[in-house]
């Protein structure tokens, strides 16, 4: 766990901890900005603004287009994309303080913990493909259909993109074998279907 996560997470457990007591102790604590309209976007946005300045995670998937960019040039630049939205997950941390509110505690801590590591999930795609994702997410898709729309298969690529260093050649072989082939004639596929 690096320090930088760290800080963030005491920062972030803090601002929960702080606005649940709060509500607990408050004389009139539906008053709270919180339950106001607006107050879950807010909280949401600031707990989000906390999580995204936290170190990502790979999910160790990656696009089949990642993929293939990755076997031609082992030095290409990915980008990561978060497939549960920073802000969408603060506004669940939002609710889960409502919610423990409604319970009379604080939320638990795990509750809290399960929603930062979903938002810090990343999945590796190209560059283009992050811009269509984050298109249709601005939409309101749920994850799943916002890769649907954007036409962005994942596959299981630790194999590849976890080798360190300079690669073998019989290393390259084998993700050609494992990954080239594959990919290319279920993309073939997929196009004469058309």
């Amino acid at each position: 766990m690096s320090d930088a996560y760290k800080r963030k997470l005491h920062t972030l457990l803090s601002l929960i901890e702080d606005t649940a007591h709060r509500l607990l102790t408050d004389s009139h604590p539906l008053e709270h900005r919180i339950f106001q309209p607006e107050g879950t976007e807010e909280y949401g946005r600031n707990f989000g603004n906390i999580i995204h300045d936290m170190p990502a995670v790979w999910s160790g998937k990656a696009s089949r287009s990642a993929i293939l960019s990755k076997l031609d040039n082992p030095k290409f630049e990915i980008s990561e994309d978060h497939y549960h939205s920073r802000q969408r997950c603060g506004e669940e941390l939002a609710r889960l303080i409502k919610s423990a509110f409604g319970e009379g505690r604080a939320p638990r801590e795990s509750d809290i913990l399960k929603i930062i590591d979903k938002a810090r999930r990343v999945h590796y795609v190209l560059k283009e493909e992050n811009q269509a994702l984050r298109k249709h997410m601005a939409a309101q898709l749920t994850p799943t259909q916002a890769y649907k729309a954007a036409k962005v298969e994942l596959h299981d690529a630790r194999e590849l993109f976890g080798n360190k260093g300079r690669p073998s050649k019989a290393f390259k072989a084998k993700m050609e074998k494992k990954f080239r082939n594959p990919l290319q004639k279920k993309k073939k596929k997929v196009k004469s279907r058309k």
